[in-house]
């Protein structure tokens, strides 16, 4: 008998396999999963908290500002020590290099660590998608295999019953078993494939997708549940413009370059005055009497002022901090531009490739409608009684490879659009 007769079987039976359970998982709960509890995101998390503390704290600065000392002083003039406490109060009205200005910067680097955070969500978002297009071919391919297996038992029990009863000879049986052996090797196979592409899955999303079964000998996997939709192609100039428009790493960088130019500003705004109020109150903690009366009620007196500070020469240090902090600005920008152009050449070859992808979708979709034909001729063929079934289970596996074939090349065309997608920072596109 011939072997692909075997083979073939493996593709007339498209039910699922019982080693999959049912209960699947979708592309959106897989993403969501990851988006909600994913470690790797945690840090890009931690980075908006620092920043708005950062912030909350130049704010204070405006806040009035209270302090106390202890002095005790000595001198070969006073015939015992001088002991007295202070508070010190100081609140500032204005200065060219103070909070608002600082609180300006804390602002621009929060909206930096925001949009790290969403560039870092697209990232996962991105690498979960492609992690489960991989894992879905892989598992229909077990699927498959795993029908296979399971229908060339049926035959082993037919061809025995045949060999038995001396209708076929007994080299047709172990064809049959020698088959399955051989089916049950490659189960294990794509069994392991499976398990691999599940497990950066798995590691993404946190959820278990493989485990043993009820009798712990051979492994359940979780069904993934997804249906490819129409890829909608538009030109390369309106996915470039889309690019810059949504790419969070764009944005990130954009706020690093003005957060460096507000430094230089701060850092030169240095050398202007500053005005404060201050005030000071002295509480002696001596039992002496005052020097016009006989009250032993302990010292207290009060200041209060206006200050106004501003620096004569420091070196140049202030105009040195400036210019490093504006050529942080320059570099920065630099590698703006830099990643902008990568990001447009990284757009230029995937929207060729999926362009292609799309050309081989309608070519293949061809093929596989005059292979539909060329089967549907066949079992009309069967049911007159021209052919055996031998050469029908042959045209159904001619059929169903095209079909396979083009279930691979969807895939394949799906990974690349939604490659172009995040590398345009998944825009909302019509």
């Amino acid at each position: 008998m011939n072997h692909r007769f075997y083979r073939a079987l493996a593709f007339v039976i498209l039910a699922l396999s019982l080693s999959v359970k049912p209960d699947g998982l979708s592309l959106k709960s897989a993403i969501a999963a990851t988006l909600g509890d994913y470690p790797g995101l945690k840090a890009t998390e931690m980075g908006i908290k620092i920043s708005k503390e950062a912030q909350r704290k130049i704010l204070a600065g405006y806040l009035p500002q209270i302090s106390t000392s202890l002095n005790i002083d000595q001198s070969p003039h006073l015939s015992q020590t001088e002991k007295f406490i202070s508070f010190h109060t100081n609140q500032l009205l204005w200065s060219f290099d103070g909070p608002l200005l600082k609180n300006k910067q804390a602002r621009l680097h929060t909206a930096r660590a925001k949009f790290t955070d969403k560039a870092a969500r697209d990232c996962a978002r991105f690498e979960t998608t492609d992690a489960f297009l991989s894992a879905w071919l892989s598992q229909k391919k077990y699927i498959l295999t795993t029908s296979l297996e399971n229908r060339i038992r049926e035959i082993i029990t037919h061809e025995k019953l045949q060999s038995d009863a001396g209708i076929t000879n007994e080299t047709q049986w172990q064809v049959a078993y020698a088959e399955q052996i051989g089916t049950q090797t490659e189960i294990e196979n794509y069994a392991d494939v499976l398990t691999a592409t599940l497990a950066p899955l798995e590691e993404l999303t946190g959820i278990q997708l493989t485990m043993p079964d009820k009798q712990g000998k051979n492994k359940m996997f979780v069904g993934l549940s997804f249906s490819p939709g129409t890829i909608k192609l538009f030109t390369l100039d309106k996915y470039k413009k889309l690019a810059q428009e949504n790419r969070k790493d764009l944005k990130a960088k954009e706020k690093e370059i003005a957060a460096f130019n507000t430094s230089s500003t701060i850092t030169r705004s240095d050398y202007l005055p500053s005005v404060s109020v201050t005030s000071r109150l002295d509480y002696s903690l001596n039992n002496n009497p005052l020097p016009d009366t006989t009250s032993k009620l302990p010292l207290q007196q009060f200041y209060c002022g206006l200050k106004a500070s501003m620096p004569i020469f420091d070196g140049f240090a202030r105009h040195f901090d400036a210019n490093i902090e504006k050529s942080k600005a320059v570099r920065s920008t630099l590698e703006r531009d830099q990643l902008l152009k990568k990001i447009e050449k990284d757009l230029v070859v995937t929207h060729c490739g999926l362009r292609n992808l799309i050309r081989d979708l309608e070519n293949k979709k061809v093929y596989l409608s005059a292979a539909k034909q060329t089967m549907s001729l066949t079992l009309d063929n069967y049911q007159a009684g021209l052919i055996l079934k031998k050469d029908l289970i042959i045209a159904a596996h001619k059929y169903n490879t095209e079909q396979f074939a083009w279930l691979e090349l969807v895939i394949k065309a799906q990974r690349e659009h939604h490659r172009l997608l995040a590398q345009c920072g998944y825009p909302e596109l019509a």
